[in-house]
C-alpha cells in the first residue's frame, strides 16, 4: 500500500491546486442541489447528517492539500 511517494502528496503544484478546488467546488455543489431536490426542500434536516459529513470530510481534504502547498511554498 506505500506505493504512493510521499514527495508527490507533500508537494502539490499550483495546477493540481487549482484543478481540485474547481473540481471540489463543482461536486460540492452538485451534491447540494441533488440532496435538497434543487433547493425545494430545507438541506437542514436531520436526514441529511450523513451528507454533510461527506461535505466536511472533503473540505478537509482540501484544506489539507492547501496547507501542504503552503508548507512547500515556505520551506523554499
Amino acid at each position: 500500500m506505500k506505493n504512493i511517494k510521499n514527495e508527490e502528496q507533500k508537494k502539490p503544484s499550483k495546477k493540481k491546486l487549482i484543478i481540485l478546488t474547481i473540481l471540489w467546488f463543482f461536486s460540492t455543489g452538485t451534491f447540494l442541489l441533488l440532496m435538497t431536490d434543487f433547493f425545494k426542500e430545507s438541506p437542514f434536516k436531520s436526514s441529511y447528517v450523513g451528507f454533510f459529513m461527506i461535505l466536511f470530510v472533503s473540505a478537509f481534504g482540501i484544506i489539507k492539500i492547501y496547507s501542504n502547498y503552503r508548507k512547500s511554498k515556505s520551506v523554499l
